[in-house]
């Protein structure tokens, strides 16, 4: 019999690879996919999927999902991701920021000024460039724009 997994011992599993973009580096639990990393070497991507505070568990297969829609994605054969998200540990601001970027039609931006005012919080455009400075904190845990 399988024992439950515990949300404070279950791991992050996380792989990466090299895109057009940079290496992509990706991170999934059991949930869903938790962490999405755009960074110039595979070094970076352990820092960025330690953030998650989960241990790590590198070159799982249930990253393989992730990392071949992300192929598909940059090879112009995706433009809708299919795959569930860990929502877990994110703050409520967070989630819903992310949400209203799941709106923005494929092939449309938005400026963080217009997701501030889809989600009533006009001040966020600003807390987002004040964050934006801080290097320990200008993290999402996932890109806008990657999710359907």
């Amino acid at each position: 019999m399988n024992k439950p997994i515990s949300l404070s011992t279950a791991p992050l599993y996380y792989s990466f690879f090299d895109s057009p973009i940079g290496v992509i580096g990706v991170g999934v639990t059991h949930k869903g996919v938790k962490a999405v990393a755009i960074v110039s070497s595979p070094t970076e991507v352990i820092t960025h999927m330690e953030r998650v505070k989960l241990p790590l568990e590198c070159d799982h297969p249930k990253c393989a999902p992730m990392v071949s829609q992300l192929r598909e994605y940059f090879e112009g054969k995706r433009k809708q991701f299919t795959l569930p998200i860990d929502w877990d540990d994110m703050s409520p601001f967070q989630e819903k920021v992310l949400r209203a970027t799941l709106t923005i039609p494929y092939g449309e931006t938005r400026t963080y000024g217009e997701l501030a005012a889809q989600v009533s919080t006009p001040s966020a455009a600003r807390r987002r460039s004040y964050r934006s400075q801080q290097p320990h904190s200008h993290h999402y845990p996932l890109p806008p724009r990657y999710w359907r």
